[in-house]
């Protein structure tokens, strides 16, 4: 149930949050701004994604809510590595490094080249949409930082399609 789920997850940083003044945000205007939009939204993982954006007002990298699927596998500590770190320098999608595995499997991919498309899609638009719904954090690079690495983030049965540029 899309209202108990949202009436819980305000509840419990209400009750729970380390910080009772709750760094200064005003947690019933927050519910008042998010709480509506609730019965619009139509998949899970929109539910998710609300509460998440939810929580983001406290501006804190530490507090999140998880869908059931992401929680389960951190709990279980089942991320999969895609073999290839990407990270943002000077605000683009650049490879850090890849993994053994992809290089001897003929992957042409290698640090310093940077991320075009994902799925067919331009980048820079897929970072503003998540980027959009991310998380707000202390600090604008750490929000950049977590921006950039969910954006590659899917199903464990996905495949991962990207151009890239030398």
């Amino acid at each position: 149930d899309r209202a108990a789920a949202f009436e819980r997850a305000w509840r419990l940083v209400k009750e729970r949050y380390h910080d009772p003044a709750l760094n200064g945000v005003d947690w019933n205007a927050v519910r008042t701004k998010y709480r509506p939009r609730i019965d619009s939204v139509s998949t899970v993982g929109a539910v998710y994604d609300l509460l998440a954006q939810m929580t983001s007002e406290l501006a804190d990298a530490h507090t999140r809510i998880h869908d059931p699927i992401r929680a389960d596998l951190r709990r279980r500590d089942m991320s999969v590595p895609t073999g290839v770190s990407i990270l943002p320098i000077e605000g683009r999608p650049t490879i850090a490094a890849v993994s053994d595995s992809l290089r001897s499997a003929g992957i042409a991919l290698a640090p310093g080249m940077t991320v075009a498309r994902v799925a067919g899609a331009p980048v820079d638009s897929l970072y503003q949409q998540r980027l959009d719904r991310e998380l707000r954090t202390a600090s604008p690079h750490s929000t950049a930082y977590l921006t950039w690495s969910r954006l590659f983030d899917g199903p464990v049965s996905d495949t991962l399609r990207l151009s890239v540029v030398d």
